[in-house]
């Protein structure tokens, strides 16, 4: 999930952050 991973991280997220939802912490 690299690609996924990549994303997340350009919103300053974490997908082992607990959330699910990226836009929500967005």
């Amino acid at each position: 999930a690299s690609q996924a991973e990549s994303r997340v991280r350009k919103w300053g997220g974490s997908l082992e952050d607990g959330n699910g939802s990226v836009e929500n912490n967005h």
